[in-house]
């Protein structure tokens, strides 16, 4: 896949979304022209780019408004009946140790995300074209601040309960009120008990926001998780295990979860959608996940045709998988973003003249051809070049100068510093190719501190690490790149950072719905996070995956793996 870096030209300003009338922003779908506005606005403007560009766009298609996804980008609805071959299970393998989190609204890894989609429906998603169109919605009304859904009435979940309007304002009252993770996505909505979400019958949903508030439609998208619909019953009989097998609307359930060892997904029978021929969705049997954290292994399986599909291709072995006959294989950009991150509770993490230091004395271009093998973009911060607001002018405050490092690291009074850089599974050669750097200023001792990823875990959540590579993955909005990263209550800030200004200007820049006065706000914010350095920003990654030749109607997109078009022909 291609992926354009949107003109600044293009995205919408403020006068331009207040010019988008109601009637625009009504169902049964919202065109293309207006979704590229709102999406822009909603710094997923590239997800429409990918779905206009990754699937047939013929009438029945376009007509049939199923089989689109916001997750897929598309579907094989092109197809015919007799060139899809119904039945068999894919034999999929993730890069993951565990995946401990299937929970929309509590999802903070990328990798459990891409699995999520199978599971899991919502309000409405992107089509084929682009466009926003209807998941469990058939229509809706926009009047000002007020959103009236019209919903399905023919979706069950995977437990056999009916769905209905209650469950839409249960998974939204839920996420809110008991502050998870997702919720700011929707933070400009009314207090779900006190009229923001209104229940109408059983196939009727009112929500009130407090504001005009535009790119709500986009939040509203499986990828937004904060109205992705769960299910009650589930989650009081299971607790906390609903996270390992929950219970959704979605065209595969979970059927089986061996930690650290696999999830199984079943077809569900049940499930709503079909394609645009009237097949039912989805085509395969089921999907078995099988959790191979090692590269080699990996590697092996899929080249061995013991893997039908490989979420995650090891660096080091993409140009030997890519190679094989009979594997596709294919890498495209992420807004995701890693860095080193330091935990300022500990000396010398807490000098900023330190931290200074140690970012100059990093080439990341370098790291990346060196630790991720040239997959991946060096980073200039948290903001990815294809994330808005896009700036060709970014500063240079972390660039490589070892001089003017080592100087900043003798007047932090820290010259000689010993510290670890802690390695996880699949990530010890980002930590050796890191010290080995660092060591040749001469100035500090970094060592490699091995550690499972239990361990590691542990020593995070406790900030009892020196510097590991965390970071974060891609988000809807910038705000979800930036927001819980740094500010001290940030559900993800492991460093200890805690800065009066940053934490200002990031709540300013969620309250300002002027788009172009925004864009700067978030320019300012990631120009002070820079400067601070909690992280030293090292690289935005590339999203790979690799299938066997068997393997059809699958459309890649950055960070997902929706399943429900994919069929094998074997």
């Amino acid at each position: 896949m291609t992926h354009d870096k949107t003109n600044t030209t293009d995205e919408p300003t403020q006068r331009e979304l207040e010019s988008i009338t109601d009637e625009e922003l009504s169902g049964p779908r919202i065109d293309r022209r207006t979704s590229l506005k709102l999406l822009s606005a909603a710094g997923m403007a590239a997800v429409a780019g990918c779905a206009s560009s990754e699937v047939d766009q013929s009438p029945s298609d376009n007509e049939s408004g199923d089989g689109g996804d916001d997750d897929s980008m598309g579907d094989d609805s092109s197809s015919t009946e007799a060139e899809v071959s119904m039945g068999g299970t894919l034999q999929a393998g993730w890069m993951l140790p565990n995946m401990d989190e299937l929970d929309p609204p509590y999802i903070n890894h990328t990798d459990n995300m891409a699995a999520m989609v199978n599971i899991f429906d919502a309000l409405v998603k992107i089509g084929p074209e682009g466009g926003i169109v209807g998941n469990l919605a058939t229509d809706w009304t926009v009047d000002g601040t007020n959103m009236t859904f019209q919903l399905r009435d023919d979706v069950t979940f995977h437990n056999g309960e009916s769905f209905t309007a209650e469950d839409v304002r249960y998974t939204i009252s839920r996420t809110i009120n008991e502050e998870l993770p997702a919720a700011s996505a929707i933070s400009k909505l009314q207090a779900p008990d006190d009229g923001g979400v209104v229940v109408n019958g059983d196939y009727e949903v009112e929500l009130n926001w407090t504001e005009r508030y535009a790119p709500a439609m986009a939040y509203l998208t499986r990828r937004g998780r904060a109205a992705t619909v769960v299910n009650k019953t589930a989650i009081e009989e299971m607790g906390g295990d609903y996270g390992l097998e929950p219970v959704g609307t979605g065209p595969f359930k979970v059927t089986g979860h061996v930690i650290q060892e696999s999830v199984t997904l079943e077809a569900f029978d049940e499930y709503h959608e079909t394609d645009a021929n009237g097949n039912s969705l989805p085509y395969l049997d089921g999907v078995e996940i099988s959790l191979v954290p090692e590269p080699s292994t990996a590697t092996s399986a899929i080249r061995s045709g013991d893997l039908d599909f490989l979420q995650t291709v090891p660096p080091q072995s993409y140009e030997q998988v890519a190679s094989n006959d009979g594997i596709s294989a294919n890498s495209q950009p992420l807004n995701a973003w890693r860095g080193l991150e330091m935990n300022q509770t500990k000396e010398p993490f807490s000098s900023k003249k330190f931290r200074q230091g140690i970012a100059k004395l990093i080439d990341s271009e370098r790291f990346v051809n060196e630790a991720l093998f040239g997959l991946g973009q060096p980073a200039v911060g948290p903001l990815s070049p294809d994330y808005w607001p896009e700036r060709d002018d970014k500063p240079q405050f972390q660039a490589y100068a070892p001089e003017e490092g080592k100087e900043l690291i003798r007047e932090s009074g820290y010259e000689g510093a010993e510290f670890n850089v802690m390695g996880r599974p699949g990530e010890l050669r980002w930590a050796r190719v890191l010290s080995t750097m660092l060591n040749e200023s001469g100035v500090v001792n970094a060592k490699v501190n091995q550690v499972t990823g239990s361990q590691s875990s542990e020593l995070i959540l406790n900030l009892e690490y020196d510097t590991w590579v965390g970071g974060g993955g891609a988000q809807i909005d910038p705000d979800g790149c930036l927001y819980n990263y740094f500010t001290p209550d940030g559900i993800w800030n492991w460093t200890g950072y805690g800065d009066e200004e940053t934490t200002n200007l990031l709540n300013q820049q969620r309250q300002e719905m002027d788009k172009d006065a925004r864009g700067e706000l978030i320019k300012e914010v990631e120009d002070k996070i820079m400067k601070d350095t909690p992280h030293a920003f090292l690289f935005h990654a590339a999203g790979t995956i690799a299938m066997q030749s068997s393997v059809k109607g699958f459309v890649q997109v950055p960070g997902l793996r929706a399943f429900h078009s994919t069929w094998l022909d074997r």
